[in-house]
């Protein structure tokens, strides 16, 4: 047997029969996933001691927006450059192929759930033998356009959780008034500024309304990487933000991941809000186009 786990990683570009025992399989397949983990545990650790392996992997999130955390970090592991997956018949039935001698990127799915003694209900997780576009004779997508301006920010702020109050001088651009519950930015900002900060507040209000303090050091990480998130995922410029000190709240690998989960929750829950507002931008009547989406 080789010493190595890591060809338990690297799937056939199209699945082979195997005549395994049943032990013989659950055994393959323990192998699997412990490797799978061990990658999680590495990538993990590498990418919260380094700002711009942190960086990375905030990349691979933003672009994965719908994947959990273990799987953003998989994906780095494996293929950051990644920009869609499917499994093999995935491909197969959009009528591409997946290249000869591709190695396969491994991610996790979830199985299913046991019980355990004490009565805690968990989930088994199955490793799942994907492959990027990159890897198949699949025609590359043109890349979306950018949504126009006024119509991004109207999005952003649909259906906020709390009011905005505008200003005429700030120094900060803007900013989450957790007493009052309120965002307090600055009238007169360029699009790109504006986006940025006031995804950074409504980052801390997201924050607040999940129960945590908005005013703590780690919120402010939080909200920070949520924004970071947002405006890469909108394809805005990104240049503003910068990860050379990192918490260290992030060291410890099984807390740096529980960490990186509150990150993306807050970042789904604009995500999400945002691109219904986009939806029901294009769906308005001319009339009504860059008016807010209540």
């Amino acid at each position: 047997m080789e010493n190595s786990l890591d060809h338990l990683l690297t799937g056939a570009a199209a699945p082979q029969p195997q005549n395994f025992t049943p032990e013989e399989f659950a055994a393959r397949k323990k192998l699997q996933r412990e490797a799978v983990y061990a990658m999680v545990e590495a990538t993990t650790m590498a990418v919260c001691t380094d700002g711009q392996r942190f960086r990375d992997y905030l990349n691979v999130q933003a672009r994965f927006d719908r994947y959990s955390v273990t799987n953003a970090l998989l994906i780095l592991a494996q293929c950051p450059e990644a920009t869609q997956l499917r499994d093999f018949d995935g491909w197969r039935e959009k009528g591409a192929m997946v290249g000869k001698g591709q190695k396969a990127i491994s991610i996790l799915e979830p199985g299913k759930q046991y019980t355990t003694l004490e009565g805690h209900v968990g989930t088994y997780y199955n490793v799942k033998s994907v492959f990027d576009i990159s890897q198949t004779n699949a025609a590359r997508p043109e890349s979306a356009p950018r949504p126009e301006a006024r119509g991004l920010v109207s999005a952003l702020i649909a259906k906020r959780p709390v009011p905005i109050e505008l200003v005429d001088r700030l120094s900060t651009g803007a900013y989450y008034d957790a007493a009052n519950r309120t965002i307090v930015a600055r009238k007169g900002m360029e699009f790109n500024t504006l986006f940025c900060c006031v995804s950074n507040a409504l980052a801390k209000a997201e924050i607040h309304r999940l129960g945590g303090d908005p005013n703590t050091e780690l919120a402010a990480f939080d909200a920070y990487c949520a924004s970071y998130l947002m405006t890469r995922k909108y394809g805005l410029d990104v240049s503003r933000y910068s990860f050379p000190v990192l918490p260290e709240a992030l060291g410890d690998p099984r807390a740096a991941r529980a960490e990186l989960s509150r990150i993306r929750e807050v970042f789904h829950t604009l995500a999400v809000r945002t691109d219904r507002g986009l939806a029901g931008l294009d769906k308005a009547v001319p009339s009504q186009a860059g008016t807010e989406v209540r």
